[in-house]
């Protein structure tokens, strides 16, 4: 049986993610494109390093993704 990425994450616990993007139009971007998959849920995102400073540490994501 073949899986894709997405059938991969149906599988597995959610995601917790946060962006951090200077640029507002692709953090937008960049949030609805992971929403869009299953089991990733985008607990947060920030334009700026205080903003992702407190946001890390009120949301303890599994994953960050920088741009």
């Amino acid at each position: 049986m073949h899986l894709t990425s997405r059938a991969v994450f149906m599988t597995r616990p959610s995601i917790r993610l946060v962006v951090g993007e200077d640029q507002p139009l692709m953090r937008q971007a960049m949030v609805d494109e992971f929403r869009s998959y299953p089991g990733v849920e985008v607990v947060g995102m920030a334009g700026t390093i205080p903003e992702l400073e407190q946001i890390l540490r009120q949301t303890e994501p599994d994953m960050l993704v920088l741009e």
